[in-house]
């Protein structure tokens, strides 16, 4: 006879006390409570560096847009490398930070191969997250997530390495999820520090951060902890944990210590709240499966409404898979933050 333990831990996760989870009253006093505890068990690091050694490597004018290549020192002995684009003209734009998901990298979201060229298959792609921005009229950041591309990918091929990062990080009372989240929040530090050497091309107030699959998830918890990020927009990663990354197989970087027995992700998402938030979920999602989604959406949505800022949140659910869907979730983020324009869809990727 084979057994089969997922179903202890089925019934584990249906049992759970979540004595965090949003159940109404004071939510004033339920968010304090509730973002103190993510914050507790993201792990994330605590100590900046003396000197961000924040380093320009290049800039080059394309024909839509200027590009900035740098550098900078997230904590001793952590780099993060980024890419920084401004449509031509640009003052004070709202500013994307476009994140990937396990893939070779951020050059992904530039519409470029893994040699850094230019390749019309990868801009035509819904992966080309940074051009989708420019396209729409806002200023846009890529950043390699450590465990990918650029930032610990395998160095054969820059495939995700995030089995040894996120085993170690546990080892020594992190989590590379916490990690992440840190790297954006210091980017927002340099990017804010370093403004005027931007031109100021974008508005500091402005700032969001959007992100697919494994990016999404780190988008997510990024926009709970830092209230700097202005609007949000996580994609092909939202469900409840058990329907998802409780007892579906993924990479181990999508796990967080005991968060489970606390609150579920739609309890999590109303942290975000008041400031816009886009989910976005493909209704043949296997590994996001929508029936969880559209049940943790509803709480979140009420926390929203309970919060005076109901209009703020949306659900986008596209037809199709595991995947990022340009003209609906861009459509709906401009709708709901009244940043940038709308193009037409002959015009889109």
């Amino acid at each position: 006879m084979v057994y089969n333990p997922l179903e202890l831990r089925k019934h584990q996760f249906e049992t759970l006390p979540m004595p965090l989870a949003y159940s109404g009253g004071d939510p004033a006093a339920w968010r304090q409570r509730a973002k103190e505890k993510i914050a507790e068990l993201l792990a994330m690091p605590v100590e900046k560096p003396e000197d961000d050694e924040f380093t320009v490597e290049w800039t080059r004018e394309h024909e839509n847009c200027r590009e900035i290549r740098f550098h900078f020192k997230s904590e001793p002995y952590a780099r993060v490398p980024a890419h920084l684009l401004i449509p031509r003209g640009g003052l004070n734009l709202p500013l994307v930070i476009c994140l990937q998901g396990h893939s070779t990298g951020m050059h992904l979201s530039l519409g470029r191969n893994l040699e850094g060229e230019e390749d019309e298959s990868v801009k035509n792609s819904p992966h080309a997250y940074a051009l989708q921005c420019v396209e729409r009229g806002m200023a846009a950041l890529t950043v390699e997530l450590r465990g990918f591309g650029e930032n610990g990918g395998l160095p054969e091929d820059r495939n995700p390495n995030c089995r040894l990062l996120s085993g170690s990080a546990l080892l020594v009372g992190r989590t590379l999820q916490g990690e992440r989240v840190w790297d954006i929040t210091r980017t927002i530090d340099v990017i804010t520090d370093h403004l005027k050497e931007f031109d100021e091309g974008f508005d500091p107030q402005r700032i969001a951060v959007m992100g697919v699959s494994g990016g999404g998830i780190t988008c997510f918890y990024s926009a709970i902890v830092d209230t700097r990020i202005a609007a949000a927009m996580p994609a092909a990663c939202f469900c409840t944990y058990k329907d998802s990354i409780g007892l579906i197989s993924h990479c181990t970087c999508n796990h967080i210590p005991h968060t489970a027995e606390y609150f579920d992700m739609g309890d999590l998402a109303g942290l975000i709240a008041p400031r816009p938030l886009v989910i976005v979920n493909g209704n043949r999602d296997r590994i996001f499966p929508l029936e969880g989604a559209v049940k943790q959406f509803a709480k979140t949505k009420e926390i929203y409404a309970d919060l005076s800022a109901g209009g703020k949140c949306v659900h986008v659910i596209a037809e199709g898979g595991h995947d990022f869907y340009p003209l609906p979730a861009w459509d709906a983020f401009m709708a709901v933050t009244g940043w940038g324009h709308k193009i037409e869809p002959d015009e889109s990727s």
